[in-house]
């Protein structure tokens, strides 16, 4: 209070079993796990699913593919901003979210903090990125068991492992991203178990230089990726690389950075914490990036719009600062939701 006011907001997904794709799950960052069931409404009607959960930090949520009725939920928000709340493992649902269980594997420290949850379209594998509370314990996670067990398939050398981001490409291809205040990089497995690092400082893309990487797959080429990274070591922490590839990360060449009003990055000394990209699922030239604000290039990264403000200043839209995800609706590429310190806007 003294408001209903939304919070910070990572986890969104239209609901695959709405064929209208109206319904809309999202989580707060430490308010739990929501529904809607018609985000067109200025007042979608959101119902809180379960305020007795042994843990309510919801950062990340996914749905099965080869079964619509199995959904993950993760929770813990592990980058080590302020007011991030620990998380406690993986919930799942097996009948369309109306009820709920905590899975036992994901009880320890490796998934304290569960960073992002995909599942493989072909066979329903699960992937989960994770932080632990100690150096060594998070990493890339994989359960072929629909959750039941995990073994870690990807860590970073040395003794620290935190993994920041998890995609699939078109192809099937897994990309992650491992490296929080360090550098590491990205890495691609066509099998979830192998695993090729992407950036060697030969092919365009360095190995310093950078600290937390987020990745963005091109769903209308498989071969185009998109990497935005924040300069990590660097005291002012903007972004340190802009990169993509046309080649299924074989090379890669510089994308321009999107600068705001002011003339700084987009994400303006924050890239650690707010810092997401999405490439339209039509387009692979169309990509839109989020930092403090939401911009958008129409020519593949090189030339970038301003489309909001934190508080609809300079003549464009009021959108809250500080983003931290997209989901585009699957009917229609025009229907974006954006998620953010503020709780939840659509275009």
């Amino acid at each position: 209070g003294p408001d209903n006011v939304g919070g910070r907001t990572r986890a969104v997904m239209f609901d695959p079993n709405d064929p209208d794709h109206n319904t809309v799950w999202t989580g707060g960052v430490a308010g739990g796990l929501w529904v809607a069931e018609d985000i067109t409404f200025t007042d979608p009607g959101w119902v809180k699913i379960d305020d007795f959960w042994d843990n309510m930090a919801v950062t990340t949520i996914a749905y099965d593919p080869t079964n619509t009725n199995t959904f993950y939920v993760g929770t813990g928000e592990g980058w080590y901003n302020g007011g991030a709340v620990r998380g406690s493992g993986i919930w799942k649902s097996e009948d369309g979210g109306m009820s709920w269980f905590h899975l036992d594997a994901t009880d320890g420290d490796e998934f304290l903090f569960v960073q992002k949850i995909i599942v493989h379209p072909s066979d329903g594998t699960v992937f989960a990125a994770t932080r632990s509370t100690s150096s060594v314990g998070g990493g890339i996670f994989l359960s072929n068991d629909s959750g039941t067990s995990w073994i870690k398939v990807l860590e970073s050398e040395g003794n620290r492992s935190r993994a920041a981001d998890l995609e699939i490409g078109s192809d099937g291809a897994i990309y992650a991203a491992l490296g929080i205040w360090y550098a590491d990089g990205v890495y691609k497995s066509t099998d979830g178990t192998n695993w090729a690092k992407l950036n060697d400082g030969s092919n365009g893309f360095p190995t310093t230089g950078f600290g937390r990487l987020e990745i963005a797959t091109a769903p209308s080429n498989s071969d185009v990726i998109y990497v935005v990274g924040s300069s990590g070591e660097n005291t002012n922490d903007d972004i340190g690389v802009f990169l993509k590839s046309v080649d299924g990360g074989e090379s890669w060449s510089n994308v321009t950075i999107p600068l705001n009003t002011n003339n700084n990055h987009f994400t303006r000394g924050q890239a650690w914490y707010d810092l997401i990209l999405a490439v339209d699922p039509t387009d692979e030239n169309i990509v839109y990036a989020g930092g403090i604000d939401l911009f958008k290039s129409e020519d593949g990264g090189d030339n970038w719009t301003e489309i909001s403000h934190w508080y609809g200043g300079f003549g464009y839209p009021y959108v809250h600062a500080d983003q931290h995800g997209f989901v585009f609706n699957p009917d229609d590429n025009q229907s974006i939701l954006f998620s953010n310190d503020g709780g939840i806007h659509r275009t």
